[in-house]
């Protein structure tokens, strides 16, 4: 393990274009990374979609249990119907507008969490 003061490298939570590119693009987003960044991006500002996919997983610590977690969702929103599509399109997308928002006028990149 790489230590970075008191904490793991692998448990540190970074984001890059590959969150940043939707919140630009005003896309909805699933993110695959370390455990807690949900917590991170909520601390942020930013807002995700609950309602249409669960975050259960950002809490697992077991790197192969969380990923299933993720592919199941994905596999589960890959069977939606045009009705549920535009259900979820209707209710993200002034979550993403939110977001696009929040990312313009961010003056600070950089938050603190307490684990």
């Amino acid at each position: 393990n790489y230590f970075v003061g008191h904490h793991a490298y692998e448990d540190m939570i970074f984001l890059s274009e590959k969150f940043f590119k939707p919140v630009l693009m005003r896309h909805p987003f699933l993110i695959v990374s370390t455990p807690g960044i949900y917590r991170a991006i909520h601390a942020l500002g930013y807002k995700t979609f609950p309602e249409f996919i669960p975050e259960d997983f950002d809490n697992v610590h077991n790197d192969a249990e969380r990923m299933w977690r993720i592919v199941d969702i994905v596999e589960e929103m890959s069977t939606w119907d045009r009705v549920k599509q535009q259900e979820f399109v209707d209710y993200a997308t002034p979550i993403c507008e939110h977001n696009w928002q929040t990312l313009w006028h961010k003056r600070t990149f950089c938050h603190r969490m307490n684990y």
